[in-house]
């Protein structure tokens, strides 16, 4: 009965560990971690796709800031989902890339706050930039066709040339140059000049002091907002979920060979079982098989015996039952066990009636006594 329990407990603990092995294997959530990976690796080319959107928006490339909206809405909706990080990943590892995550988060509200102030910036100065050439080439245009040309239509040439170019380049150096252009134009707008011309000048000189005033401030918030660590913020978080994932990876794989393991045990021990039941069976069947035939043969030894026996008490009968006088046998109580044919005659009752019977049920009471006493 122990032997039994205790097998039945082996049995129990195998299928429990077995179980236990079976949902560590099954640990990772590969939807989990398609979609994990999936938002990480999207944060980083939207956060690359911003960075190149404000250039774009720099130089005139796009009519329209809808595009750095819709980036900043879908970072923040990617960050978002990244706080729901795979359950297979450990404390630690969630603590790791929570801080990171939150690293980042900072980080994003810096660049959104310089993408705000670029954005104003930067409209002004597209602003300038869009009217200050035509205002300018028309103002051009307009004192070269009169017959006395002004002495500061050169300054005015130089002051668009240097302005343009000085808005393309990253550069300072023409900034000095175009002072000097608008301190020229700012005493020559007063001579020679119609009301109407000295109007249009003054806007050009206008449109250029805003370029000349915002360039620098607005390169300036460019360079601090791609200057900001966020692509290698997200690349230090693909690589640590990635160094997580693949330890989680590693101890289900770790889990799934034990299983194996196993596996292979437990079936080798049922076929261990199944031989030695099959075994046993044959074994079983063999002891039967001698029993019966040894069944049969002792069965036969009975039954020769017992003819013999009934043949000598037969023939001891004959014997006794030939003698004419008075053949009887008594036990230890008096009691007749055998009597032969003249003794059945002489006590005048049937043999079945004398077996068993005492002196005084046969005989009166004095003759039974002394009967009694000489037995």
């Amino acid at each position: 009965m122990n032997i039994r329990l205790k097998h039945i407990a082996i049995g129990i603990g195998l299928i429990l560990l077995m179980t236990f092995l079976f949902f560590k294997t099954n640990v990772i959530d590969s939807d989990a971690h398609n979609r994990f990976s999936r938002d990480l690796h999207h944060l980083k080319e939207v956060d690359a796709t911003l960075d190149k959107d404000i250039l774009e928006s720099r130089y005139g490339l796009l009519n329209s800031y809808d595009l750095l909206t819709t980036d900043t809405v879908q970072i923040d909706q990617l960050q978002e989902n990244l706080k729901n990080i795979p359950a297979f990943i450990n404390q630690d590892g969630k603590e790791e890339i929570n801080k990171l995550l939150k690293n980042y988060a900072e980080l994003d509200v810096q660049k959104e706050i310089f993408i705000e102030r670029f954005k104003s910036r930067n409209s002004i100065i597209n602003n300038s930039i869009r009217y200050f050439p035509v205002t300018t080439s028309n103002l051009i245009k307009n004192l070269s066709t009169k017959s006395a040309k002004p002495n500061g239509l050169e300054s005015l040439n130089n002051l668009l040339k240097d302005t343009l170019i000085y808005y393309l380049l990253t550069e300072t150096e023409l900034e000095p140059e175009i002072t000097k252009h608008i301190e020229k134009l700012n005493e020559f707008k007063n001579k020679q000049l119609s009301s109407e011309d000295k109007t249009d000048l003054e806007i050009s000189i206008s449109h250029a002091q805003t370029i000349l005033k915002l360039k620098p401030e607005v390169d300036t918030l460019i360079k601090e907002t791609v200057a900001l660590p966020t692509a290698d913020q997200i690349e230090e978080l693909i690589k640590l979920y990635d160094s997580y994932y693949g330890q989680s990876l590693s101890r289900a794989n770790s889990y799934r060979l034990l299983l194996y393991v196993f596996s292979v045990l437990l079936l080798v021990c049922i076929a261990y079982i199944i031989v030695r039941l099959k075994q046993a069976t044959k074994s079983l069947n063999s002891v039967n098989e001698n029993l019966e035939q040894r069944v049969q043969e002792r069965t036969e030894e009975l039954l020769l015996t017992n003819t013999e026996l009934q043949n000598s008490r037969d023939y001891f009968n004959r014997i006794i039952n030939a003698v004419g006088d008075p053949i009887f046998v008594k036990n230890r109580r008096h009691q007749l066990t055998l009597v032969n044919d003249a003794m059945v005659n002489f006590m005048g009752r049937s043999r079945n009636e004398a077996i068993g019977t005492v002196e005084h049920d046969l005989f009166p009471a004095e003759e039974a006594d002394v009967f009694w006493e000489q037995d």
